[in-house]
């Protein structure tokens, strides 16, 4: 599997199947959500008849895995911020569930937790993508205790928010991913904390010019694989404006959308290593 913009490959451990059920609970639920191949929560497929679905759009994602239909994770990146809310709106007006990894001085900023508290309460995912989102986690220049401090003290102020088996996802730098994401000891935090890790693998660089350039290059990394977790950002910027566009376009090209993640960018499920992920961790 090609993770985050084409720098590593990452791959499954050799004879290990990746298990599909209990991967993930929504807090105050306890139901499962699964990600194995072939299998699906219908409750998680944008169109079905759940309770807040949008008629105008339920016959656009009818069709099954067995019919080789595209899917598509969206996750948004280093909110909260102004721009949220706008995000949040396109999102419900096409029941569109996702997941929000939210950076810490964000959250600290005036209005921010009520915005992290709307995403919650209308359904979507939310996670830890650090306290500061300043220097990754395995460089070797990062403050002493920087790698365990990011990733707690931002727990901390998730709490409320985050998931029952809580989602984290690391600082990279631009989407590129190596040995400067974890150090064995940051790995080995999220192992006994029981997180699930989750990576990606399309970044459209939605913070670069012209503004709608990102839109072109997300529905082409969709067309080049069969599931598709793509990083974007929900700033308030020009890029954000042409996200119900984006969305139209891929609902209108028959891609399902889904909340939950492909298993290949998942090394660390609620503590369990699921493939070597050795790559990422700086030598020591």
């Amino acid at each position: 599997m090609l993770c985050a913009d084409g720098s590593i490959h990452v791959r499954k451990q050799r004879g290990r199947e990746l298990r599909a059920a209990n991967l993930v609970e929504r807090q105050g639920e306890g139901r499962a959500f699964r990600h194995g191949k072939g299998r699906e929560n219908p409750s998680l497929i944008v169109g079905t008849d759940q309770p807040g679905t949008s008629s105008d759009h339920r016959h656009l994602t009818r069709k099954r895995h067995g019919d080789d239909m595209k899917r598509l994770t969206l996750s948004f990146d280093n909110g909260p911020t102004d721009g949220t809310g706008a995000v949040l709106d396109a999102l419900a007006q096409r029941a569109i569930k996702t997941s929000f990894f939210l950076v810490g001085k964000q959250l600290r900023a005036p209005g921010a937790r009520a915005l992290a508290e709307r995403a919650k309460a209308e359904g979507h995912w939310i996670g830890n993508h650090t306290l500061s989102h300043d220097v990754p986690l395995g460089r070797a220049d990062a403050p002493h205790g920087h790698h365990l401090r990011e990733i707690e003290e931002m727990d901390v102020l998730l709490d409320g928010l985050n998931e029952d088996v809580p989602l984290f996802r690391p600082y990279a730098g631009k989407g590129i991913l190596g040995p400067h994401v974890f150090t064995a000891e940051s790995l080995d935090y999220l192992r006994r904390t029981r997180h699930t890790v989750v990576l990606w693998n399309s970044v459209p660089r939605d913070w670069e010019q012209p503004p709608n350039a990102w839109v072109a290059r997300a529905l082409a990394d969709i067309e080049a694989q069969s599931w598709t977790t793509v990083v974007l950002h929900d700033k308030p910027n020009d890029a954000m404006k042409h996200l119900p566009a984006f969305l139209d376009t891929v609902m209108a090209r028959r891609i399902e959308i889904r909340q939950e993640f492909p298993p290949d960018c998942l090394p660390m499920v609620a503590g369990e290593s699921q493939w070597d992920a050795s790559a990422l961790v700086r030598a020591t």
